[in-house]
């Protein structure tokens, strides 16, 4: 309970500040009439769009996470309790995957600093064919994540005496063949991620 009560504050200051920030950035970014910060302009609102996403399904949903290989297992707490426990995975899994999809972007901004403090520009189709490269594993791999119904096994195991009937839970199991696309690209895609950042703040620095 103390760590829900917690939880539920964090949220709600996330909420409060991050909706109304997101939303004044798109409007400037729509508004925008300078020529030379249209491609930029464009990171900047997917980043925006990513952000404000985040932050909503993050009010659905607090998810406590326990590894029990193969499987992961959740317990849910939040507003998306009070609709269905398929609402709840959904709002985890999309804000998960809108993580993943975050912080490349971050790299995509570094990137198009450092090609044009080189002083070669990058064109608006050439930063979506960028941004649209970044995105597409991230949907797919948010297309073939998939849950089980395993849990009722599985959560007395790890909480002898819990009583199902009054969580809302859900498992996902790591088995699958084909769901290792999503380990294999998470692991990749924050790795080069970081390591472009790093890369390409250095040289913005320099």
């Amino acid at each position: 309970r103390a760590m829900n009560t917690i939880m539920n504050v964090i949220d709600a200051v996330i909420g409060t500040i991050g909706i109304p920030a997101n939303f004044l950035l798109l409007v400037a970014i729509l508004f925008s009439k300078d020529a030379n910060l249209k491609a930029y302009s464009l990171i900047l609102l997917n980043s925006a769009l990513t952000d404000l996403m985040e932050v909503i399904v993050e009010l659905l949903s607090i998810s406590r996470m326990m590894a029990d290989f193969p499987y992961l297992v959740y317990i849910f707490e939040g507003f998306c309790t009070h609709l269905s426990a398929s609402v709840c995975q959904r709002s985890m899994q999309i804000e998960l995957h809108l993580i993943f999809h975050s912080i490349p972007l971050i790299a995509v901004s570094f990137w198009y600093r450092n090609t044009a403090l080189s002083g070669r520009l990058p064109s608006f189709v050439h930063v979506q064919s960028v941004i649209f490269a970044i995105l597409l594993p991230t949907v797919f791999s948010t297309y073939i994540f998939t849950w089980t119904n395993d849990s009722e096994r599985v959560l007395p195991r790890l909480y002898p005496g819990i009583n199902l009937t009054q969580v809302v839970h859900g498992k996902h199991n790591l088995s699958i063949r084909y769901t290792s696309f999503n380990a294999i690209w998470g692991v990749f895609a924050l790795s080069a991620a970081y390591g472009f950042i790093f890369y390409y703040r250095h040289q913005v620095h320099a």
